[in-house]
């Protein structure tokens, strides 16, 4: 007789932020929705640290600062009470246009581990930024556009079509990345 082995997928901490905006990825026949975070991280299940601001028979909303999200058991629980601090760890899901967390544990934790967390998702934020860092996509449509008497400003702009093209630009600049040879003309700093 063939036992199949269960193999429970680890859980991403996720700011609630973070699970509202990522993306969620349709699984294959043996595999569950996951959750892609910018990062690049993939997984069915994530683990959140909040405050419990509201409380039903089956369901809750959790609030960490950065979202507000509801939270669903298909169980009736023991909720904490509202405003406890709590560790949350669940599976990702959409119903309509709603996001929401079926949940699997609900736990009151201590506040210090609020702080552990928030260092922990800003290491992998700072992680994340350096690894692809924004510079560097500007510094090559630089070197691209540069036809030897310094890229055009606003076809940089263009080219780069995003929001914060002047910040980013203006950053190169201040920082010495980049610099102006004649008014609207970059060069990068060699």
């Amino acid at each position: 007789m063939v036992v199949e082995q269960f193999q429970r997928q680890t859980a991403i901490k996720a700011s609630l932020g973070d699970v509202q905006s990522s993306s969620l990825v349709e699984g294959k026949e043996d595999q569950p929705t996951a959750l892609e975070l910018a990062s690049g991280e993939r997984s069915g299940r994530v683990s959140v640290i909040a405050v419990l601001v509201d409380v039903g028979e089956r369901e809750g909303w959790i609030d960490d600062g950065t979202g507000l999200l509801q939270v669903r058991s298909f169980d009736v629980l023991k909720w904490p009470l509202v405003g406890s601090l709590v560790h949350v760890v669940g599976r990702v899901r959409e119903y309509g246009s709603q996001r929401y967390l079926a949940v699997e544990v609900v736990r009151v934790i201590d506040a210090g581990w609020a702080l552990v967390r928030k260092r922990e998702l800003e290491l992998r934020r700072s992680l994340t930024h350096a690894s692809h860092p924004p510079g560097v996509e500007l510094v090559s449509m630089v070197d691209q556009l540069d036809d030897g008497q310094g890229a055009d400003y606003e076809s940089i702009k263009t080219m780069l079509n995003r929001n914060d093209a002047e910040q980013l630009m203006q950053s190169a600049l201040e920082s010495g990345t980049l610099f102006q040879v004649a008014p609207g003309r970059l060069k990068v700093l060699r």
